[in-house]
């Protein structure tokens, strides 16, 4: 009995056992539960210790977002810019960036950011451009992190730009605004006449102070800059190509005003036109322009000797023809820098500038350019020109080089991949592919054509000086009062053949020339001047750089316009140069001036990122 009442207790106790695994799970299940617990158990440590970790991190960023762990120090300033140190002494746990907003203690509204810097533990130099002369500047630290969800003024210093030495820089404006300009900065070409130190290029802001500039003089005193332009290479850093007429050579520099690669007649003058040698080969000061990949289109001629053809031309005998050419530079190509170079009269002949100088009517406005050949030329005698290449520039899309014949009053346009001659837009010339509505619209002497979209529309726009615009007559004692130039673009219609006139403008009576009167009083412009659009807006820029009436003879102008120039916008009076005046044949004497954005990288708008949820 004991041993059944023990057996009982145990078969009792197994089937307690039994009963209770059926409510707890097998061992199996047992198991997989403690895993399950486990697992939990982890899992929620882990979520404890991440936001402990975030927390620490959060607290971290909090600290490195404070301003007391971040110095600004002004290292120097020179030639208008500035160093700048920013140091942190905290390290970031994630990625973070900044930039430095800077502007004129007493006008906030002239503020600009400088290029974007990833923070890192170094002291990080930013370099400060467009800054006035001798102007006391605020300037901030802008931070902004990844996982912070606003931007953070960390650091505020105040500094003095430098001080130019020249009376013009110095004291004030530079160049006169009246109206409500849009553009972010002009640049144009200056020589100071009263002591001779500067020649070179400069860039205003929209209230007309010098921010920037580039000074030839320093390294080619006498220097004389007509064609110019700014590209941005493929380091990502503005570079200008200048055109010095005086050196006779094309070059690079770069925004801190270092002269790169330099392109002289020697690199091309062993170059032939159909196998024949030509000789004194030469640059004109009329181009430098960039191509977005960053070569350079620079015009030039060389001189053919005519022989025994005994070329006549007004009576007169020629010993030489100048032909004129443009070509592509790479100056960033050591081993044969020049990749093409194109002859200009393998498109318009000498006979088709002669057939219509024989013309009747207002044919004999061709000009027969003949010069005498000074001793700085090899060449003896004379010799005839009668393109004079005024521009060449490129397309929106860069598929057509557009060539400006200022003496044959003439524009044509030359595929790059073929060079294949596509159209040819004349007052003169006997081919015409594009129909004048009305003879008015003939545009005389014209300079830097340039084709370009505006609001959605391509046209080709110019500077018409009107030099043989009717009762315009270069002897005629009334030569101040019957000529006037205007800015001027063309929709061209290749289907009808037509050319509609888009823009029209001319000042002071733009719109109203209804009588020699009125034409008696706008502007005439000798040489040079443009037609650009404004950029990031729908206006337009019209300038006229060489004024000849003596009525305007104190500046240089340029006109902020809307898109049909039936609105002025802004009145830009440019300093005048002196020592141009009687050798230009005009005065004031630049040759372009060019809206831009940039000087280098810097600019007055800020992405929205950089100006929302500051603290």
């Amino acid at each position: 009995m004991a041993e059944d009442a023990t057996l009982l207790e145990g078969r009792k106790t197994k089937l307690e056992l039994s009963k209770d695994a059926t409510l707890c799970g097998t061992p199996k299940q047992q198991r997989n539960f403690i895993w399950v617990a486990f697992y939990a158990l982890a899992i929620t440590c882990g979520l404890v210790l991440r936001r402990a970790s975030i927390l620490e991190r959060e607290a971290t960023l909090d600290a490195a977002m404070d301003p007391s762990a971040w110095e600004i120090k002004v290292l120097n300033c020179a030639n208008l810019r500035c160093h700048l140190s920013v140091k942190t002494s905290v390290a970031f746990p994630k990625a973070a960036s900044f930039v430095v907003s800077y502007w004129p203690l007493d006008a906030a509204e002239y503020a600009v950011y400088s290029r974007e810097h990833e923070v890192s533990s170094a002291a990080t130099e930013v370099e400060l451009y467009r800054l006035r002369p001798h102007t006391q500047y605020v300037a901030r630290v802008r931070l902004k992190a990844e996982g912070f969800d606003k931007i953070v003024v960390v650091a505020e210093q105040t500094f003095e730009s430098n001080a130019v030495g020249c009376n013009k820089f110095d004291n004030g404006p530079m160049v006169r605004i009246e109206g409500d300009p849009s553009f972010e900065l002009l640049l144009f070409p200056y020589m100071d006449g009263e002591t001779d130190s500067f020649r070179g290029l400069v860039a205003v802001d929209r209230a007309g102070y010098a921010v920037w500039y580039f000074n030839r003089t320093i390294s080619a005193p006498g220097a004389h800059v007509e064609a110019f332009s700014q590209f941005t290479s493929m380091r990502d850093t503005a570079h200008f190509c200048v055109n010095d007429q005086n050196t006779v050579s094309v070059f690079v520099a770069d925004a801190a005003g270092s002269v790169g690669a330099t392109l002289l007649p020697e690199h091309v003058s062993n170059r032939t036109k159909n196998g024949t040698a030509l000789e004194s080969w030469t640059f004109m000061g009329h181009e430098c322009r960039a191509t977005r990949g960053g070569q350079i289109v620079t015009t030039g001629f060389a001189l053919a000797d005519v022989g025994s053809q005994k070329l006549e031309v007004e009576d007169e005998s020629i010993h030489y023809l100048a032909e004129e050419f443009f070509l592509l530079w790479d100056p960033f190509v050591e081993d044969e820098p020049v990749t093409e170079l194109v002859w200009v009269s393998d498109y318009v002949s000498l006979e088709d500038a002669v057939k219509a100088l024989d013309g009747e009517g207002d044919n004999e406005k061709v000009i027969m350019e003949i010069v005498d050949v000074d001793d700085a030329v090899a060449a003896t005698g004379s010799y005839l020109m009668y393109f004079h290449v005024s521009s060449v520039s490129l397309a929106p899309d860069e598929d057509l080089y557009v060539v400006t014949l200022r003496n044959l009053h003439t524009v044509i346009a030359i595929n790059r991949t073929s060079l294949e001659l596509v159209w040819q837009f004349s007052s003169v010339l006997e081919r015409n592919d594009f129909s004048f509505a009305s003879p008015s619209d003939r545009f005389w002497d014209p300079h830097d054509a340039v084709l370009d979209t505006v609001n959605g529309t391509q046209r080709l726009c110019l500077m018409d000086e009107g030099y043989f615009r009717d009762a315009c007559e270069e002897q005629s004692e009334s030569v101040d009062y019957y000529c006037y130039s205007r800015g001027v673009c063309y929709v061209l219609d290749a289907a009808s053949g037509s050319a509609s006139k888009a823009y029209d403008y001319s000042f002071p009576n733009n719109g109203v020339l209804s009588s020699l009167h009125l034409e008696a009083m706008d502007v005439f412009n000798k040489n040079g001047g443009d037609v650009v659009p404004v950029p990031d807006t729908r206006h337009m820029l019209t300038a006229f750089t060489s004024v000849y009436k003596t009525q305007f003879a104190s500046n240089s102008y340029a006109f902020e316009t809307d898109a049909d120039g039936g609105e002025t916008k802004a009145i830009i009076k440019l300093p005048h140069i002196e020592d141009w005046t009687s050798a230009s044949g005009g005065t004031s004497g630049l040759y372009r001036v060019l809206p831009i954005t940039s000087v280098n990288g810097e600019g007055a708008h800020a992405p929205e990122a950089w100006l929302s949820h500051t603290s």
